[in-house]
């Protein structure tokens, strides 16, 4: 098999693996599967100069695989075939409920209600300052539309950087999840009445 032809089998495996990943995490083993298959298929054929850069690495950035992703599900699927170790009891007390890394994206229910109450109290201060804009009537719906919006834009920009996918962790997303829902809930009933 020409290497042209190895690279694009390769990267339709891997995408195809990918996908079926992103719809149900479940199968996240399945994706480690495809993509050791990969890396090792890549190591037996690329050693030597001039090799640097032409195995998987770059078909995961191709695609716009997390590394440390397609990295952890390689590592999950070793263990599964008994050719690495489990992580220890110390390395799973360093990781959250599924199993990554605690990152310093880590909020607590405890840090976000910190925050949600700092919010409320420049809210507060700024509504004694203005009050002619914090007026109900001059909420329209044009305006509890756009906070919504928001909402939602700011979870996107958020998510990007707290899901696992991407470096941040189970704890972290759950923990924007549940902010988001409490905003979501408000801006519903903003747009109900």
């Amino acid at each position: 098999m020409t290497q042209n032809k190895l690279l694009a089998t390769a990267k339709k495996e891997i995408t195809a693996a990918w996908k079926s990943y992103q719809k149900v995490e479940k199968y996240g083993l399945e994706f480690g599967a495809t993509v050791y298959k990969w890396r090792e298929e890549f190591a037996s054929k690329s050693r030597g100069i001039g090799t640097k850069g032409k195995g998987l690495s770059p078909i995961l950035d191709t695609i716009g695989i997390p590394k440390s992703t397609a990295y952890w599900w390689i590592n999950r699927y070793e263990v599964s075939l008994g050719l690495r170790a489990a992580p220890t009891p110390k390395e799973l007390e360093d990781s959250d409920d599924e199993g990554f890394p605690v990152t310093e994206f880590d909020m607590s229910a405890e840090d976000i209600e910190k925050l949600l109450e700092a919010g409320r109290k420049r809210e507060a201060k700024w509504a004694a300052a203005n009050p002619a804009l914090t007026v109900q009537a001059k909420l329209t719906p044009e305006v509890r539309k756009a906070a919504h919006a928001l909402i939602e834009m700011g979870y996107r920009v958020l998510a990007k950087s707290l899901h696992p996918d991407v470096g941040g962790n189970h704890s972290g997303m759950s923990d924007l999840n549940v902010a988001v829902a409490w905003l979501r809930t408000l801006t519903t009933e903003e747009l109900a009445q």
